[in-house]
């Protein structure tokens, strides 16, 4: 066969392939951008059930701590000094409830009177200060605040960021005289994220990762990776902005240490959200916050698509062997008319 042929033999068969070519990339961009949407779709479901989650066990103990805190008899015992005998109501309090980790009775300058926690000795914070009570002050007679408690810290609890619960007591004339103040362990937001992570794993994104963020900090107040517990996640340094400003549940791809991750958040309740029976929602104080790597849910998209060019490069080779041309146009191949007769 001469060159000229062979070489509009293959041309011809070349041009044969581009159909092909042409369909592998429509079939990869159409299910790429297919599995972005189910991916997102996937996210956006666990996300939402496990802020719900959250959230719900955030609702619980605001309604237990309206329960425990529905007749001021703590300020009738710090006026009639009577509060030895809270010791063991404040025990059976927190033996019913694991999500208090600590409950303390103040007088009016946050002077501790009466200290019970879940775990440990918490007599020896008796007469210290209890924190934050500057800002309880200033606020209503139920309240709520985000810290970092030097007292849970001393009773060796690994995450000392709290939500403290405070109401202010009063006498029987109705002047204010302490506090009764319960700080909630945020250990329960780190069991509940685990337990989403293995969802988002069971589904195929085992790079995932994600994070309960303290907005007015920066920092993480649970995280997939516990070493960032109370660090600011780098995610959180790169999209802050967009977390406060970006409607709740939304989605959105950022450039994370050279890697493109799919990011997205669900506001939690904050501390200006409790005690408060409004609709007007307050602004973002606690986000959970999930984020995926791309090739995380492009990996099987990939695949598809190497083993479709494959096939097209194993075709081109086959076709492009000076034989094969040959073989599939030689005349002994070719039936006449006649004989096909």
């Amino acid at each position: 066969m001469s060159f000229n042929l062979r070489a509009k033999l293959l041309a011809g068969m070349l041009s044969a392939l581009l159909p092909m070519i042409a369909i592998v990339g429509v079939t990869y961009f159409s299910a790429r951008n297919t599995s972005f949407q189910n991916s997102e779709r996937i996210m956006k479901l666990i996300v939402r059930n496990g802020a719900k989650e959250m959230n719900q066990h955030l609702s619980i103990q605001q309604d237990i701590f309206l329960n425990w805190t529905a007749e001021d008899t703590f300020g009738m015992a710090i006026e009639f000094t009577t509060t030895d005998e809270l010791g063991g109501h404040f025990r059976s309090l927190v033996d019913g409830n694991k999500g208090v980790a600590l409950i303390l009775l103040t007088d009016e300058n946050g002077k501790i009177i009466q200290a019970v926690a879940r775990d440990g000795d918490a007599n020896r914070f008796v007469q210290k200060t209890a924190e934050g009570i500057d800002r309880l002050a200033a606020g209503k007679d139920r309240s709520a605040i985000l810290i970092e408690s030097q007292l849970l810290k001393d009773l060796g609890i690994k995450n000392p960021k709290t939500l403290l619960l405070s109401m202010k007591t009063h006498t029987s004339e109705g002047k204010h005289n302490g506090y009764f103040l319960a700080m909630l362990d945020l250990g329960a937001f780190q069991e509940k994220l685990e337990s989403v992570v293995e969802q988002m794993q069971a589904n195929g994104f085992s790079g995932a990762r994600l994070f309960v963020l303290d907005t007015q900090s920066g920092q993480a107040i649970a995280h997939s990776d516990k070493e960032m517990i109370g660090k600011p996640p780098a995610l959180a340094r790169a999209a802050g902005q967009w977390f406060l400003e970006a409607k709740n549940e939304s989605i959105a791809r950022f450039d994370q240490s050279g890697d493109s991750v799919i990011a997205m958040f669900s506001h939690l309740m904050g501390p200006s959200a409790l005690f408060v029976r409004s609709e007007k929602a307050s602004e973002p104080e606690l986000l959970f916050i999930s984020s995926i790597p791309e090739d995380d849910i492009l990996a099987k998209v990939r695949r598809v698509l190497w083993f479709s060019v494959g096939i097209c490069l194993a075709a081109v080779s086959r076709l492009s062997k000076p034989g094969a041309a040959s073989m599939m146009f030689s005349p002994s191949r070719i039936t006449s008319p006649s004989a096909r007769w």
